[in-house]
Order: C-alpha cells, then structure tokens, then sequence
C-alpha cells in the first residue's frame, strides 16, 4: 500500500496536509488565471519567448504525449500492468480517474478565462482557448502521478532512479514544448502545473 510505511496518525496528518496543499494550488491557479485573462501577454510571457522555436523537433515529441492518442495507449498499458501488480491497482485506477477529470476541468474553466492563444503556430494549431494549458496539467496530473507510484514503489533502486528521472524530465519536456512550438504563453503553462499540482495532491491524499 501506498501509505503502508506511516502510522495511521501519521497517514491522517499527511493526508491532511495534502487536501490543504490541493487547496492552495486551485487559489494560486485561480489568481494567476485571473491576472491572464486581464492582460496578454504577461511580463513573464515576454521572458518565457526566449524557449520559442528551439529543438522543436523535439517539443513536438514531447507535445504528441500529451494528447488522446498516447494517452490512452499510456493507460491501456498501465490497466495491463495493473493486473498483474494488484497492490497498485487501486492507486493506478485514482491517477486516471484523476487525469480524465483533470481534463474535463481545464474544457470547463477555458472559457472561463476567455484567454487567446499566441499569434505564433509550429505545431497543429489548436483553436479553444489558452489559459491554462491542458498538456502541462496532464504533465503534472498523469505522469507526476506516476512518478510518485515509483517513488514509493517496491523497484530495484537503480530502476527506480532511472524512471523517476526520466518522468521529471518528462514532465518539464511537456510543459517547455507547449512554449517552444507558440502553443501557449508561459503563464499557461504555470497555471496548468497549478492545475495539476492541485489534482496531484488530492491523487497522493486519495491513495490507499
């Protein structure tokens, strides 16, 4: 289990903190959505330009495993494994029922914030609205909710040092394409990793 090496106080105590943490994150989310759709682009818009049209070969990589298609390949995958790691499947079934929820969140509030996206395209040109960005709450939702199943996990440290630094390096990639192909600002980014973050804390608050 997930929690298996706390005392059940400490397990509560944790929880706690994470349910608040969650909380935090969809504030700092909801200010920063805020200031966004008040001005476009925002100062750190501007310094966040500099990662534009670099290694773009690469962002598009990077970018394709955000979207349905990889995703459900991903998940497909993960219900495999599951089967047969079923201490796990509990904890797998939260990150995708946090993912698929995450997402139908980000179509709801989009509208919300009303925000355009960069006058710039590299990279199939996405029409609905900017802020937040829905591949850097699926970075931090999905894959983060993986890197966290690893770090608790039961894997041969060297395995697991190998995978916990390639999701991080997963997560950042995802989020830094979305700015290197003009798909969003920076501030989209950061607000869907508040996004995410938020989700992400109640995943790791909801794991047995």
């Amino acid at each position: 289990m997930f929690w298996s090496r706390r005392g059940s106080l400490g397990i509560e105590g944790a929880k706690g903190s994470l349910w608040l943490l969650s909380l935090a994150l969809l504030a700092a989310f909801l200010l920063l959505g805020r200031s966004a759709a008040s001005a476009s682009p925002l100062p750190i818009d501007r310094w966040g330009l500099r990662f534009f049209g670099h290694a773009t070969r690469l962002a598009a990589a990077f970018t394709l495993t955000g979207y349905a298609g990889f995703l459900t390949t991903a998940i497909v995958v993960a219900c495999a494994v599951a089967a047969f790691a079923r201490s796990l499947a509990e904890a797998e079934a939260i990150v995708i029922a946090a993912q698929l929820i995450s997402q139908a969140a980000v179509r709801l509030v989009k509208p919300s914030f009303g925000r355009a996206r960069p006058a710039e395209w590299l990279f199939r040109q996405e029409l609905d609205f900017s802020y937040p960005s829905g591949h850097a709450v699926t970075a931090v939702t999905f894959y983060g909710g993986w890197l966290a199943l690893v770090v608790h996990g039961a894997l041969p440290l060297p395995i697991k040092t190998v995978l916990c630094v390639a999701l991080s390096l997963w997560i950042a990639g995802i989020g830094w394409s979305r700015i290197a192909l003009g798909a969003h600002h920076l501030s989209d980014v950061l607000g869907g990793a508040l996004l995410g973050g938020a989700f992400l804390s109640a995943e790791l608050a909801l794991f047995p």
